[in-house]
């Protein structure tokens, strides 16, 4: 039995903006085991939460998604929506960017937490509110009875970030996707969550898909390191090759940009993203140039327009 929990092959994510479509994912084929995590490293707007959404099936009715995705060894864009709703949110879970629309506003979050849990298991009303409670306490959210009755505009931004992780782990997923899973948290409480995860990992087999800026966090969890830029994934292998011999000038790019202490020099700049229509031609080969001033991997890349 194979052992790879997800994969890709040639996923594509489309938008139309006006009269045109843009590509946001062009042709990514990845894939993860189980028990292992994958980090999608990237600047904003390259592609990355896209390509988590359109595994999780759930993309704006505007957007067209091509290619394979396999989640267990099940077909994902060929399963009904009846029979995703039984995967999404229990064995394959997200964590969101943005806490605050990942809760509604209108119900409080213990209440919206448990009727994720009832929604997926047989648990009891008060079995859940248990579970939620085991939850808030492990990642690190104090008084969690009274907090189980807070709305979510009544929390600080790193408490509902942790409410939001608390609610992608009650079902103990198989998959996390976890969006920029510890942006509003501080140092002390993001090395707990990570901590979490590894935890996890050890315990349940569970496996991460993780997009984070922080090359610090992806050295840390990651077993492997996929670099995007563009919808196109340039660079995919282990941690330490990619951060210690990266292959492709546009890597280096992102990690010579990083700030090093005691290092006066003026930073690197990697020049703003642009976007590809899919009436051109797509890239035969990652870039190739040196990264000098602003206008080498542009060159490389399909036929680019700003928007």
């Amino acid at each position: 039995m194979s052992d790879i929990i997800v994969k890709t092959t040639g996923l594509c994510a489309d938008f139309k903006i006006k009269d045109r479509m843009v590509r946001a994912v062009n042709r990514v084929s990845l894939s993860l085991e189980r028990g292992k995590t994958l980090v999608i490293l990237g600047e904003s707007g390259s592609g990355k939460s896209t390509y988590m959404k359109a595994l999780l099936r759930i993309l704006p009715k505007t957007a067209a998604v091509e290619g394979q995705a396999e989640f267990l060894g099940n077909d994902l864009f060929r399963m009904s929506e009846k029979e995703f709703r039984d995967i999404r949110g229990n064995r394959m879970a997200m964590i969101y960017q943005d806490s605050l629309s990942a809760l509604d506003p209108m119900y409080k979050v213990g209440y919206q937490i448990v009727e994720t849990i009832r929604a997926h298991s047989s648990l009891t009303k008060a079995e859940a509110r248990e579970r939620v409670e085991e939850l808030f306490v492990k990642v690190g959210i104090p008084s969690p009875r009274e907090r189980m009755n807070a709305y979510p505009h009544e929390m600080s931004g790193g408490m509902r970030q942790r409410a939001v992780i608390a609610m992608a782990l009650c079902c103990n997923p198989c998959l996390l996707l976890a969006d920029e899973p510890t942006t509003a948290l501080d140092v002390t409480i993001q090395k707990q969550i990570l901590n979490l995860f590894l935890e996890l990992q050890e315990s349940d087999r569970m496996s991460i898909m993780m997009v984070t800026h922080d090359i610090g966090v992806a050295a840390q969890v990651a077993d492997q390191i996929a670099i995007m830029y563009g919808g196109i994934i340039l660079e995919c292998g282990a941690t330490r090759q990619v951060l210690e011999t990266p292959a492709n000038p546009y890597t280096k790019a992102l990690i010579a940009a990083l700030p090093k202490s005691g290092n006066r020099e003026r930073l690197v700049a990697i020049p703003p993203l642009s976007i590809c229509r899919l009436d051109a031609p797509f890239p035969t080969a990652a870039p190739t140039q040196p990264r000098r001033a602003g206008r080498a991997f542009q060159s490389s890349s399909p036929s680019m327009s700003t928007i």
